[in-house]
């Protein structure tokens, strides 16, 4: 499954979570030169979203089969174009294992417009929290270290709690209850089959509370215990969609999830991988889940699947990694299991989920920890940071520029951000037409300008003027920066 909010499930920054989220293009600072996949004409910011990696007129995202306009972290996804629920279900619905895309939360991170759905994954993408306003004394006259106010918090995706949707239109309780009945049939392929139109159900917001309420939890978690792989993987691509939701989350790790999902990681069929680390991804956005799943060996079988050559994989596991990384004990073990340059290496991935994955997981490894920012500047995550600055996804200009931020707090990394000639480029992000990239961006030449050798490279660049317009930006973090 797929959050259409970042499609799938991903992982978040510290906000309590560490991650980020929006995507752009570098012609929107322009005024918008990006266009509609749909209909191949201008996208402007108020009408933009992006899914699917691609752009999308809000009106233009609609259901291949029925034109029905689709929301946002509601949808499903088949070679790359959109479905509705319904015309999934009845006409595309697959028979195996090859889940739909459908609504993960990342690590809840996904992007959309200025900020992100409620998607799968994350979550698919997360925001970063205020800034601290605590001062740190005992600065240098000569070369100051930003103070404690200019340090980014980690960054992870939160969500607003919103009234409970109702179930979809086609959703209907007498098939539920059949399904639920078909989970505790003695056949394995009944099973199987049952627990994938569950998984299918569950692309839909309002469907995932309903389902929950109404006993699907439980016997799924039963299930990710079975001899029958495929039934298990099913299980687990039900409970990835389930945990889209965030009460769902809780009732998930108390059904006893965790440890079977983490055992499941091992597995070597692609499709039960898959699915376990796009439940994991979602499930530990949640604070309590974070220490729960650690504890269960979660951080070690997920640094194995950071170097397979699956993307999807190693977009996942980075996703959970970086949810992961917003609990301090969490981030020690993480750095001490190698991840720091495994990480630095997903940044010249192909694939922008495992790229800002990662960016967002070096984002909340470094925050607040000096031995960190170190470890990871000297590593080289500097120079692929600062070539995302410039890719065309806000999403990756403001994971990189939240990641610098961060780095930023020591005077080496300063230096070497300079003199990769990262001044510009985040002088430039300052006219993003997306809140979350200006503030970002403002964030990491917020740190820059606490040295004085580089205030002269920053006015040059034409910081002053760009950041004068930011003190009207309806986004405090992109102000208090300014």
């Amino acid at each position: 499954g797929s959050s259409s909010s970042g499609g799938g499930g991903g992982g978040g920054f510290r906000s309590q979570e560490r991650t980020s989220s929006s995507a752009a293009s570098s012609s929107a600072f322009g005024g918008g030169g990006e266009k509609c996949k749909k209909c191949g004409r201008t996208v402007y910011a108020t009408e933009r979203v992006f899914q699917l990696n691609a752009t999308w007129h809000k009106t233009c995202f609609k259901c291949t089969t029925c034109s029905k306009v689709l929301p946002l972290g509601n949808f499903c996804d088949s070679g790359g174009s959109p479905y509705c629920s319904a015309c999934y279900n009845k006409a595309l619905r697959p028979g195996s294992l090859g889940a739909p895309s459908g609504v993960v939360k990342a690590a809840e991170v996904q992007s959309s417009t200025t900020s992100a759905p409620n998607d799968v994954g994350a979550d698919r993408f997360a925001k970063l929290s205020t800034a601290d306003t605590r001062v740190q004394g005992g600065l240098s006259n000569a070369r100051p270290a930003p103070s404690a106010a200019a340090r980014p918090k980690p960054v992870e995706k939160t969500t607003e709690p919103e009234p409970e949707p109702e179930p979809s239109e086609d959703f209907s309780h007498e098939h539920f209850q059949v399904l639920l009945s078909q989970l505790s049939s003695g056949e394995p392929g009944a099973k199987a089959s049952a627990a994938m139109e569950l998984q299918t159900m569950a692309l839909d917001a309002g469907n995932q509370r309903t389902m929950a309420k109404a006993g699907a939890i439980i016997p799924l978690v039963q299930l990710l215990k079975s001899s029958d792989v495929i039934t298990a993987a099913s299980a687990a691509g039900a409970l990835w969609n389930l945990a889209a939701n965030e009460a769902n989350k809780t009732a998930i790790a108390n059904a006893g999830a965790l440890a079977p999902l983490v055992a499941m990681l091992s597995c070597k069929t692609r499709e039960a991988q898959l699915n376990a680390a796009g439940a994991l991804q979602n499930l530990c956005v949640n604070p309590n889940n974070k220490r729960l799943v650690a504890v269960a060996g979660g951080i070690d079988a997920l640094m194995k699947l950071l170097v397979e050559q699956d993307p999807q994989l190693r977009g996942k596991a980075a996703g959970a990694l970086q949810s992961l990384a917003v609990d301090e004990e969490n981030q020690v073990i993480i750095i001490r299991s190698g991840a720091i340059p495994v990480l630095i290496r997903l940044l010249s991935s192909r694939t922008a989920e495992v790229q800002s994955n990662a960016a967002g997981a070096l984002h909340n490894l470094a925050v607040n920890d000096e031995a960190a920012q170190r470890a990871i500047g000297s590593a080289n995550a500097i120079p692929p940071l600062l070539t995302m600055l410039s890719s065309s996804l806000p999403e990756l200009q403001s994971k990189a520029s939240a990641a610098l931020w961060a780095l930023a707090s020591l005077p080496e990394n300063q230096d070497l951000i300079a003199q990769g000639g990262g001044i510009p480029p985040l002088v430039l992000l300052l006219s993003s037409t997306f809140d979350e990239v200006q503030a970002k961006a403002a964030g990491a030449l917020r740190c820059l300008a606490g040295n004085a050798e580089l205030r002269g490279q920053l006015q040059q660049a034409g910081a002053v003027p760009a950041l004068r317009s930011l003190l009207a930006s309806p986004l405090p973090e992109a102000q208090q920066n300014a």
